[in-house]
């Protein structure tokens, strides 16, 4: 019967993983057939060699003490105990390769699953920055993380489910740095979302900021309230600037913010409660209060600013260069309503 093991298939493996691998394959391949070769012509010789004589009783013929390397044992015993022992050996050989194999695809496991997640349905990770732990959190709806950081860093890089991470109201004073990550969809929202008013009070799930950057599927922040602006690691930077963001979108196909709330006095910090880059998305249903700039997007991005919006004493409520924002009944009060340049148009 023919041995044949099977080869990698998987182009994530890379060329020369997949032809060592395979080399590998082809040697145990060999080993096996030149034993069962052996043994078989070790059968085929002692059936031709073995004689009847002196009734049904059979006696050793000297041609049998040959093994097939033409050595001649001392007794026919002898010739079977080195041909046994010599398969023994060389089958042992093949054991340690196998299990040294298993570890290694093990590995490869390990390290694929760390990079693709192809479980069906939609993903949901749950953050208590009260009662969880990034130490032995596992995400789970009864082992949350405590960080919103850390359920990010959990996330396979290459997904083919929608991915929710579901917050419990809680003071996140971290920067959520989220890039490259390919899901269909992303979701942060806090668990009392349905429940929440952001145009009267805070939610209850305070976050530092958020940056997405890279992300080519759909991409939702829901039901924040703005925090710690001063010390927010999102910053806009171009033209020498240094300014602090609560949402920074760059280069994301599509993102929606919704039910959230800037109302931090930071007018002074002129600090960009939402900035997009190269972005297309909608706001809708919030709340903005003593802002600098409410909404500022630029490098061609699309973004419809809905009329849900509401808020009061901010200095700007939207800046568009180079892009183009919907802006439909803003009803969010500033004292520069709106500014466009290079070319960026707000349509009112």
């Amino acid at each position: 019967m023919a041995f044949k093991l099977n080869r990698w298939k998987d182009l994530l493996n890379g060329r020369a993983f997949r032809e060592d691998t395979n080399a590998n394959w082809q040697m145990i391949e060999e080993i096996v057939a030149e034993l069962m070769k052996a043994d078989e012509a070790t059968r085929t010789r002692l059936n031709n060699l073995i004689l009847k004589s002196g009734g049904t009783s059979p006696n050793e013929v000297v041609d049998s003490r040959v093994d097939t390397e033409n050595k001649v044992h001392g007794s026919l015993q002898d010739r079977l105990t080195a041909d046994f022992n010599k398969i023994k050996t060389q089958y042992s050989g093949i054991d340690s390769q196998m299990v040294a194999f298993a570890t290694l695809a093990a590995e490869l496991q390990s390290d694929l699953q760390g990079l693709y997640d192809a479980k069906s349905g939609s993903v949901e990770i749950y953050v208590d920055g009260n009662k969880g732990s990034d130490a032995i959190g596992t995400g789970a709806y009864d082992q949350p993380f405590k960080t919103i950081s850390k359920a990010v860093a959990s996330v396979p890089l290459l997904m083919t489910n929608n991915l929710t991470i579901i917050c419990a109201p809680a003071k996140y004073d971290e920067d959520v740095y989220i890039s490259q990550l390919l899901a269909p969809s992303i979701a942060i929202q806090p668990s009392n979302l349905e429940s929440i008013t952001p145009h009267t009070k805070d939610t209850g799930f305070y976050v530092r900021s958020i940056t997405a950057k890279n992300i080519s599927g759909y991409f939702y922040v829901g039901g924040l309230t703005q925090m710690n602006t001063a010390n927010s690691g999102a910053r806009y930077t171009p033209g020498g600037l240094n300014q602090p963001c609560t949402l920074y979108f760059d280069r994301v196909s599509y993102h929606a913010v919704n039910k959230c709330r800037f109302a931090e006095n930071v007018k002074a910090l002129e600090n960009y409660a939402i900035y997009s880059s190269a972005s297309n998305g909608r706001i809708y249903d919030c709340n903005f209060q003593n802002q600098y700039e409410c909404y500022f997007t630029n490098f061609t991005s699309n973004t419809a600013f809905d009329r849900s919006n509401t808020g009061s004493n901010n200095f700007r409520a939207i800046s568009a260069g180079r892009s183009l924002v919907y802006a439909t009944a803003l009803q969010v009060a500033a004292s520069e309503p709106i500014r466009t340049y290079e070319g960026g148009q707000v349509f009112q």
